[in-house]
This record gives structure tokens, C-alpha cells and sequence, in this order.
């Protein structure tokens, strides 16, 4: 769940107070962060970024104040449907190809390659027989970046030196 500003002239904290919500101190952590966006983020991104600040805010908090936002008309869909592309008794069509990959701990998008879309339509086309002409993947996990910061963190806590210690 993608979400953007609405509205950009006062800031979101200025509109919070101006329709009267509480505000905690993880709101206000995540409209600030919000404020400084010049480009979409979505609830695992927003959750990375507040954590990298050192705020204690939970995956529910996130989530929450988003929806939160959005029935205050302070934020909306990244990618609300137009009205062109609605069908009557269906989703909506997908125009083009759309890839994004966001990772959840640094709030970073992964480029794709140029042919990665044509690969997957193959790929849906050979398992399903289905010959999509655009498609649209939303993908969230973990850079190559972060991943190996990871893999560094667990191969040091795991060291000989820590499990000697512990015994000691």
C-alpha cells in the first residue's frame, strides 16, 4: 500500500493539528518523515525509515496511521485507478509494465532490468497459457545491500570470540 500527499502546501503535521487528531509521538515521527518524501512510500519503506531514526514504531503503527491519514483525506493510493481504465464489474486494467521492488530496511527501490517484463509474461504465458500484455508486480523484501549487512551481523554474533565468552 502505496501512499502520497494530497495536499502539499501547509505541512501534513500543520493539516493533523488543523482537523483536531492526537498526535503521538510515533504520528508525528512518521508525518514528518512523509513531509521530507519527495517520492511515494509504502508501509514497509515508511517503517524502515522511522526505525533508521530511531523511532520505536511497530508494523501495525505504520499501517494504522496511514489508513489514519487516508480517511482524513491527508494521503491517498499511490496508484488510484482512472476512471478511463475502470471496467464496471472488474479491476482495473493494466495499462503498462510496472515494476517495483522496495526493500524493508532501507526504504531503497531496486532497479529492474529493461527485459525483466517481457520474462515474466513468458513466464505466465508458459505456466498458465495466458498472454498478458502488461504487467504490474509489487515486490517487497530485502536489498543485496542490506542483506549482506545482515549476513555480516550474524556471521559477528556467532563468532568463535562471542561463543567463547558466553562459556566463560
Amino acid at each position: 500500500m502505496t501512499s502520497r500527499r494530497l495536499q502539499s502546501r501547509a505541512s501534513l503535521l500543520e493539516q493533523i493539528r488543523a482537523r483536531g487528531i492526537r498526535l503521538t509521538t510515533q504520528r508525528t515521527m512518521l508525518a514528518n518523515i512523509l513531509d521530507e518524501q519527495d517520492r511515494f512510500l509504502d508501509a514497509p519503506a515508511l517503517l524502515a525509515m522511522a526505525q533508521r531514526k530511531g523511532a520505536h514504531v511497530d508494523r501495525a503503527t505504520v499501517y494504522r496511521t496511514l489508513a489514519l491519514l487516508r480517511a482524513h483525506e491527508l494521503l491517498a493510493p499511490a496508484h488510484p485507478a482512472a476512471p478511463s481504465l475502470q471496467r464496471a464489474n472488474g479491476p482495473a486494467t493494466v495499462s503498462g509494465d510496472e515494476l517495483n521492488l522496495t526493500c524493508d530496511r532501507c526504504g531503497g527501490r531496486q532497479p529492474v532490468t529493461a527485459n525483466a517484463p517481457d520474462s515474466i509474461k513468458r513466464e505466465i504465458r508458459r505456466c498458465t497459457g495466458f498472454q498478458a500484455r502488461a504487467v504490474r508486480l509489487e515486490a517487497s523484501g530485502e536489498c543485496r545491500l542490506c542483506a549482506a549487512k545482515m549476513r555480516l551481523r550474524n556471521r559477528k554474533s556467532i563468532s568463535p570470540q562471542t561463543h567463547t565468552k558466553e562459556n566463560s
